[in-house]
């Protein structure tokens, strides 16, 4: 899984999205360190311990290769309620299927 857009991953914080090449579909999250955040899904990914369910059976499922992690929307580090307002628009938006329902209801979508 690489990492896809132009700007740099190392000092990037905002909202991030974990996307199926396979089935198009996505994990929406937030972090002040894009990065960190990113090789922590990794990890816990090709571990098969990734607390998504959905997410880690389509990665065991399709490869390593079917998924791209990005930043959907840069933003300079935020409290977390700035970047989870960022969060929850981007998930109304693109309705993520590995989140999972409690991530849905926490932002009634």
């Amino acid at each position: 899984m690489k990492p896809q857009g132009s700007f740099p991953f190392f000092t990037a914080s905002g909202v991030y999205e974990i996307r199926c090449t396979v089935t198009q579909e996505c994990y929406i999250g937030f972090s002040n360190n894009v990065w960190k955040r990113w090789t922590r899904h990794l990890a816990m990914l090709r571990q098969g311990k990734h607390y998504a369910s959905l997410l880690q059976a389509a990665w065991l499922r399709y490869g390593e290769s079917a998924f791209e992690f990005t930043i959907i929307e840069k933003m300079p580090p935020h409290p977390d309620y700035a970047m989870r307002l960022a969060e929850a628009r981007h998930m109304r938006e693109r309705l993520p299927a590995y989140n999972g329902a409690e991530a849905l209801r926490r932002y009634a979508i």
